[in-house]
């Protein structure tokens, strides 16, 4: 039985504190530069405010973005709702027509372009820690060809998927030990 644990990044309309030091001379100082509206395309944020600063010693001005937001349109929870569909089986056409449907305007070609931006990113960084879980559900999808039973695990907090268990529909005692992992 095979079991993948995901956690989708959270969103946050403002950043918190500072950033540390300029990324391009290291300089500590930077001063206050303004703040500038973000749209977003999320499932729930539509709209993110980054604050802007500048350094004094290079005069390099940088935007700090809040949690779950970078420089790209969308964000990083997106990212990770897209590379997960296309992970499960959809084509890249196919997890924008759906992520559509969510309100999340994607092309087939941005999907295409953040699965592997988001492997590499993910690379060597699955989370090892409890969390807890809601509710259960399974359904039979078709993963390359042919039939699985999959469980989906949702998180208490959002109501998110963090869990995604492929399940052998004859052994459904083996689905225990990798529940016991999440709770």
């Amino acid at each position: 039985m095979k079991g993948l644990l995901i956690r989708l990044p959270q969103v946050k309309a403002q950043p918190e504190g500072r950033p540390r030091a300029c990324p391009r001379c290291s300089s500590p100082v930077l001063q206050a530069w303004g703040r500038a509206r973000k749209p977003v395309r999320d499932l729930r944020t539509r709209e993110v405010i980054a604050h802007r600063y500048r350094c004094p010693a290079c005069r390099h001005c940088l935007r700090h973005y809040p949690e779950g937001v970078d420089r790209r349109d969308q964000s990083q929870r997106a990212v990770a709702l897209a590379a997960l569909l296309w992970a499960l089986g959809l084509s890249t056409r196919a997890t924008a027509v759906l992520l559509e449907g969510l309100e999340v305007a994607l092309s087939a070609t941005t999907v295409w372009r953040d699965v592997p931006v988001l492997l590499w990113e993910a690379k060597g960084r699955l989370e090892k820690r409890r969390a807890p879980c809601l509710g259960l559900d399974g359904f039979w999808a078709t993963l390359k060809g042919k039939g699985a039973g999959l469980v989906v695990a949702v998180e208490t907090d959002e109501g998110l998927p963090i869990a995604l268990l492929q399940v052998d529909e004859e052994d459904p005692r083996a689905l225990a030990p990798l529940l016991r992992r999440l709770g």
